[in-house]
Parts: C-alpha cells; sequence; structure tokens
C-alpha cells in the first residue's frame, strides 16, 4: 500500500445515517423510509471507524427493541398509527452505518 492510498483510508469516516420520515411511496408517515436513496438519509452520528459505529448501533438497537417490546407487554397500540416513541425506535432499528465516501451519499 502506497503512502497515498493510506493516507486516503484514514480520511474514511462512518456515518450512523437514519431514513428520512416522509415523503415514502405507499407507507405510513410515521414510519421510517428505509427503501429511500440514501442521498436522503440524514447523519445521526459520526464515527472514525466501522467498528465504532457498528458497537454504536448495536447498542442502539437493544435499547429500541426493549422499548418497543416494552410497550407491546402494556397494550399501547390502540391504533394503526404509530406513537412518536414507537416511530423514533422503528426510525433507529432502520439505521445503517456508511462509510463518508460511499458514493450512494452523493447520487439525488
Amino acid at each position: 500500500m502506497n503512502v497515498r492510498h493510506a493516507a486516503a483510508l484514514a480520511l474514511v469516516g462512518w456515518y450512523l445515517m437514519v431514513p428520512p420520515m416522509d415523503n415514502c411511496v405507499g407507507v405510513i408517515k410515521e414510519k421510517p423510509c428505509a427503501d429511500s436513496p440514501l442521498a436522503t438519509w440524514s447523519v445521526q452520528s459520526k464515527f472514525s471507524s466501522e467498528a465504532a459505529c457498528q458497537e454504536n448501533k448495536r447498542i442502539g438497537d437493544e435499547k429500541a427493541r426493549g422499548y418497543l417490546m416494552m410497550l407491546a407487554a402494556r397494550n399501547r397500540q390502540s391504533s394503526s398509527r404509530a406513537s412518536f416513541g414507537e416511530s423514533t425506535y422503528m426510525w433507529y432499528l432502520t439505521a445503517k452505518c456508511i462509510a463518508s465516501d460511499d458514493p450512494r451519499l452523493k447520487e439525488k
């Protein structure tokens, strides 16, 4: 590996990205638009390594699943619309770790 290539690799960061919550085709607006182009997603957090991003996502996923299980146990899903809390945690479960140089981030 030459010095230029090593420097380019060092500049790559990682984003924990979340999908938009609106402008979904055929999806309830309170649900995340996970099929939206990556360029429309938002950066939730920035990391210096993929491992740090994945660990943060894993911890967030555990918390989100626990919260959603608690809601189900309390039987608070009385309508087809998701509550703000449910939407937020479902949104987090759809998050992805993406390299900062991923070409899909530039697509419009």
